[in-house]
């Protein structure tokens, strides 16, 4: 059986010079009946690297391709057509693969979104590749972050459609349960419910064998108010289990206090709604099929899927008329500045006359946006240092500003005190 390989692609990691005769091996252990198979090296993300692997079917016996000769002219076949997937591998060991295969089966199964279908995977390192792995049917499009800025007008408002539709598609994905999709979904039926967890805490990749209390365990319905303060007691507990002390306990009580001013304000009513959780440019296939119409083909890169808040689901696809195309929530606050751009501003009025009143509420209201970027810290802890506690305290500081009724704790109190004395002395 030939190997055959194509150009282009990442470099990260192992050489794909070389690495490239571990994934022969390991696509001819997949596809033993192939006649030919070729690889292609395609750009990974930052968290799997990624290849294409085609496969050619076996040529059929002398009877068969004898009927394929008479019955061509009637019914013509393309033998050279292969078959199209992508491997997947993990740049992390602690990858939690069989979770993100479930997410996969749940999107596939429970919407009309165009997700891959996963048709072979592996969670140890007892293969070829020494690492786990997952082989995906590979969705037909090209990049969007590609080709976005050569986007005419008609165009730009085409494909903006197609994300608003995919983004009300996963926010109409409702539960009232808040959390992780879980493993045992892999059983999933049409039927059958999906299973959720706790948000992983400390978060998946984190390897701490430290703490006593389970990561996750399964979830159950609860509200929104509920689930916000629980987060901050289960960071607090972790935090003064691994610092001996509650280093940022003021960062918590500040951030209950704020989620309890949301629920007045009516921002946490409603169930919780499926996110992906990266849903940019990076991670959506696209077909230009003429100069009026940009056709999402494919939604990739599934990982962070989850459970979230209502208030989390309905972020404005700002990405699409910000200078930098980024999902960061640096960026986010800048969601209601004019855009500098021709493009920008028509996708951003585009949005505006579209979107639903509720949608443009969660979208540029600004407790919206400070309960969006609150509830990042909420997942991910305080684990980045002191520019992350600064980012914090930054949050409290513009939630202070809009609402000084609150009186939050914007900054350290022992740090504050210790300043006044000093200042005194």
């Amino acid at each position: 059986m030939p190997i055959h390989h194509c150009g282009g692609g990442d470099e990260d990691y192992e050489p794909f010079e070389t690495y490239q005769h571990k994934v022969t091996q390991l696509a001819g252990q997949a596809f033993p009946k192939a006649q030919k198979i070729t690889l292609e090296r395609v750009r990974g993300g930052s968290e799997n690297r990624t290849i294409g692997v085609n496969v050619f079917d076996s040529r059929p016996n002398i009877f068969v391709r004898i009927w394929q000769r008479i019955l061509t002219p009637c019914y013509p076949t393309n033998q050279n057509t292969a078959k199209q997937y992508i491997l997947r591998i993990p740049r992390w060991k602690n990858e939690f693969l069989e979770q993100q295969v479930a997410i996969l089966r749940v999107v596939g199964s429970k919407t009309s979104l165009p997700v891959p279908k996963v048709v072979q995977y592996d969670t140890t390192s007892d293969n070829g590749l020494k690492s786990q792995y997952m082989i995906q049917n590979r969705i037909p499009g090209r990049p969007l972050k590609s080709i976005i800025n050569e986007l005419n007008p008609k165009q730009l408002e085409s494909f903006l459609k197609n994300i608003m539709e995919i983004t009300e598609t996963l926010a109409g994905f409702h539960s009232d349960t808040a959390g992780e999709i879980t493993e045992e979904n892999l059983l999933l039926t049409p039927q059958s419910n999906v299973q959720l967890g706790k948000y992983f805490l400390p978060p998946r990749g984190w390897t701490d064998h430290t703490f006593p209390k389970p990561r996750t365990w399964p979830a159950f319905p609860q509200d929104t108010l509920t689930l916000l303060i629980e987060q901050c007691e289960r960071w607090r507990e972790y935090e003064i289990h691994q610092n001996e002390e509650d280093l940022f306990g003021y960062i918590w009580d500040s951030f209950s206090t704020i989620s309890t001013s949301l629920q007045k304000l009516g921002f946490l009513d409603g169930p919780f709604s499926l996110v992906h959780g990266d849903l940019a440019d990076h991670n959506l296939l696209v077909d230009v099929k003429d100069e009026n119409t940009v056709n999402v083909t494919g939604v990739i890169e599934w990982d962070y899927a989850k459970f979230v808040p209502k208030f989390v689901a309905y972020r404005a696809p700002y990405w699409t008329w910000l200078d930098d195309n980024s999902l960061s929530w640096h960026h986010e606050r800048h969601v209601n500045h004019e855009p500098r751009t021709e493009n920008g501003r028509r996708a951003k009025a585009y949005f505006e006359a579209n979107a639903s009143d509720e949608w443009k509420k969660f979208a540029f209201a600004p407790e919206a946006i400070i309960a969006r970027q609150m509830f990042d810290f909420m997942i991910r802890g305080m684990s980045g240092g002191s520019w992350e506690t600064d980012l914090a305290e930054d949050l409290l500081r513009a939630w202070d500003e809009l609402h000084p009724e609150d009186k939050i704790k914007t900054s350290d109190p022992f740090l504050d005190s210790d300043y006044e004395s000093d200042s005194d002395a």
